[in-house]
């Protein structure tokens, strides 16, 4: 149960509803294969350096700001701005740099998996590198 670019549609539309429309369902009960879970920029579990609010979401242009979520998942994604670099890391192990203005034109500019097939608790620290950061949403399933 991995949250996938192929479950998340939208082109170049902005991304909307809830992340359930948008997770995998097991093929012959249609029952979902984890719970998903979308969270507001807002509701963060813990920030660093300088981030200011714009709708639910949290800006920053300082680099090497952080904002963090503990989650129970396998997997994660980034419904962001496009513009900015970024850098996350999960349970504080080696950080992944992320080019938000390379996307695709869709809103969830990123999906990562822990690389573990069992679900389990996650930080996933998120960190400025450059430019204008956004982020409206953290996705979990």
């Amino acid at each position: 149960p991995y949250l996938t670019r192929s479950f998340i549609g939208g082109g170049g539309s902005p991304w909307s509803g809830n992340i359930a429309d948008y997770a995998r369902l097991y093929a012959q009960t249609q029952g979902w294969e984890a719970t998903p879970q979308y969270r507001n920029a807002t509701s963060n579990d813990g920030e660093t350096g300088a981030w200011a609010t714009v709708g639910s979401g949290r800006q920053s242009t300082v680099a090497n700001s952080t904002i963090s979520w503990n989650v129970t998942s396998q997997s994660f994604g980034l419904d962001t701005g496009v513009t900015g670099v970024l850098e996350w890391s999960v349970d504080g192990g080696a950080y992944t740099q992320i080019n938000l203005a390379a996307g695709s034109g869709k809103t969830i500019q990123y999906v990562a998996t822990f690389g573990s097939p069992t679900v389990g608790a996650h930080t996933v620290t998120v960190r400025v590198v450059s430019g204008t950061v956004l982020i409206n949403r953290f996705l979990a399933i």
